[in-house]
């Protein structure tokens, strides 16, 4: 069995299409999925994924989309895989499989997955069931009426190129039907639609697992020498899953694409705990946008919210005495009155003051 490609098309953009729960919105959940059906498939022999966008700021033409699966070389062949989430008018529901015209084997795979949706979903939403396996034509002539499918079909004919097996363009849920939502809005569901389309297609296609090696142990080592690691290379690990940061790059990581100056004004969280320099931020400080955007370690700076709004205790016990009269004017003046009923000299009135002060604040 030879090498089969896999083009993941996540679809629109992230923010885009906002659903009946916040903070759903398709194009940050269908990138999310995307993610989560690349480490799925990367448990299988001969199976390389490639992406129809590097971010999930990225907004491709829909037809370009496609057309990443259509002119591949060197696969026995292609399957392309669109995903989506559907909106009508609050109320409609279910989910939607739409294949190419050209494709007529494809119904069957197509059909598998619909069913595993819905019998993931329906126990939770109570109204999703599968609409169709469907091919739609254009009414402009003999090709698909979808741009992603039309894009993925556009070099059937061409045998320089690697031939596209199954094109799907998969309509999961309705995202503003709140019974549909409640399920597609939370982060971990979105990962089990991934399992379990990564489940059926694999199992459809007979690809195999691959074969775990399992990793001997390392033996301790006699020495207690701590390695000279350079500051760079462990910079990663400060940061976790949630820090709120600032980025001051000029680019994404190991990327020529500029950070527009909005992203530097504002504050970040980090999506999950990095692994090494490539740290992933998404959602704004004020939960108003999601980028999903790659920054090198080097280029954040942590930014500590809850300290920065305490006041300093150490800067707070070290205010020169001096200053207490106009910070405590009652002890200020209850030492005026001191000195008016002792009558001692100016430089006897200044040590009673110091030693009374001394007193108040346990200076020694």
């Amino acid at each position: 069995m030879g090498k089969i490609a896999f083009v993941l098309d996540a679809g629109h953009m992230g923010g885009y299409n906002t659903g009946a729960m916040y903070p759903y919105s398709e194009g940050t959940y269908m990138w999310y999925l995307q993610e989560d059906f690349t480490k799925f498939l990367s448990e299988y022999e001969n199976v390389d994924v490639i992406q129809t966008k590097e971010k999930l700021e990225d907004r491709p033409e829909v037809f370009k989309r496609g057309q990443v699966a259509a002119k591949l070389i060197g696969y026995d062949y292609t399957v392309f895989l669109s995903f989506h989430t559907n909106a009508y008018n609050g109320r409609a529901h279910g989910t939607s499989i739409f294949r190419s015209l050209f494709l007529p084997d494809s119904k069957e795979l197509g059909k598998m997955i619909g069913e595993g949706i819905v019998n993931l979903l329906n126990p939770v939403t109570g109204v999703t069931y599968l609409r169709g396996v469907e091919t739609r034509k254009s009414s402009q002539g003999d090709y698909d009426y979808y741009g992603v499918i039309r894009g993925s079909m556009s070099e059937r004919n061409n045998p320089l190129y690697s031939p596209v097996k199954y094109s799907y363009m998969i309509e999961h849920a309705f995202h503003d039907n709140p019974d549909e939502c409640k399920f597609l809005v939370v982060r971990e569901n979105i990962t089990k639609i991934a399992e379990v389309e990564v489940s059926i297609i694999a199992g459809y296609l007979g690809l195999k697992k691959k074969i775990q090696t399992p990793v001997e142990e390392e033996k301790p080592t006699e020495s207690t020498d701590i390695p000279d690691v350079g500051y760079n290379e462990e910079r990663y690990k400060q940061f976790k899953a949630g820090d709120l940061v600032m980025v001051t790059a000029d680019t994404y990581f190991n990327s020529t694409k500029k950070v527009p100056q909005r992203v530097k004004d504002q504050l970040w969280y980090v999506y999950k705990t990095p692994t090494n320099n490539r740290v992933v931020i998404n959602e704004n400080q004020a939960h108003t946008e999601s980028i999903m955007s790659p920054v090198d370690a080097n280029d954040l700076e942590l930014v500590n919210v809850e300290s920065a709004e305490k006041p300093d205790a150490e800067l707070v016990e070290e205010q020169p005495v001096e200053n207490v009269s106009e910070t405590v004017p009652e002890i200020a003046d209850t030492v005026k009155e001191t000195q008016k009923k002792t009558e001692t000299p100016a430089a006897v009135d200044d040590c009673f003051i110091v030693k009374l002060l001394k007193s108040i604040f346990g200076v020694k």
